[in-house]
């Protein structure tokens, strides 16, 4: 069954419970909470390696969000799901929307603190320029987001945001027959400048990460054979 981004697994274990013997019927609740709980460990892991294969350099906060919740012998399913929270950043629940049901990309926490500041349109979001300074994932680094939004007085935070009488180091614009974007003036010349951050229309996304495909394939190939090494195991050390 899925639901949001979360996979539960109960699959109708009930006919496995027909026709068993008094120990086995038993053990089975325990035997079914431990397989359902392997399947979806064996299922985290599918998703994990499809992420890895599907997309360019994905980040390990990503690949990490991944979440199992064991079954329980009065609880026969378990879940597979992205966390919905983040201590820091935006959770991968929120990005990877679009790469699981297709559609616009969500707009980024600083892209919507530009657009309220009037910087960036609504109907645009920012890529890269020549003068980001980016880490191996290609992701923008955070301190430069940071010092840019100050720049442009677009801190969600007042008193992050750049002084009066500071000289901006970035601004909005398109000088010459540049990109519109935000440049940043690296001396006292106007020449000297070079664009951080490129203006584009949001882009939509073909479905990318068969999520969901994912976790029915490899469920099914996966529990009987599971939960039979599982009710063996809990009749052969049953006491």
């Amino acid at each position: 069954m899925v639901d949001g981004f979360k996979v539960s697994f109960s699959r109708d274990i009930g006919k496995f419970a027909k026709g068993l013997e008094d120990i086995k019927q038993k053990q089975f609740p325990f035997a079914a909470a431990r397989a359902l709980t392997q399947t979806a460990q064996a299922v985290k892991e599918a998703e994990r390696q499809k992420m890895q294969s599907v997309f360019d350099r994905p980040t390990r906060f990503a690949l990490n969000s991944l979440y199992v919740k064991p079954a329980t012998k009065n609880r026969l399913y378990a879940n597979v799901f992205f966390r919905e929270f983040a201590s820091k950043g935006t959770p991968a629940v929120k990005y990877l929307g679009p790469e699981v049901y297709g559609g616009k990309r969500r707009v980024k926490r600083f892209e919507r603190a530009m657009q309220m500041a009037g910087k960036l349109p609504k109907n645009m979001a920012v890529v890269p320029g020549k003068g980001a300074r980016v880490n191996s994932y290609g992701n923008m680094s955070p301190g430069q987001i940071t010092q840019i939004l100050s720049d442009l007085r677009a801190s969600s935070d007042a008193t992050q945001n750049r002084g009066d009488g500071k000289r901006a180091k970035y601004f909005v614009g398109k000088p010459g027959n540049g990109p519109m974007g935000v440049w940043m003036r690296k001396g006292r010349k106007a020449r000297d400048i070079t664009p951080v951050m490129l203006f584009i229309e949001v882009p939509s996304y073909n479905k990318l990460l068969p999520f969901y495909e994912t976790a029915v394939r490899v469920s099914r190939e996966v529990f009987e054979p599971k939960f039979r090494k599982s009710l063996d195991d809990a009749i052969r050390t049953a006491k």
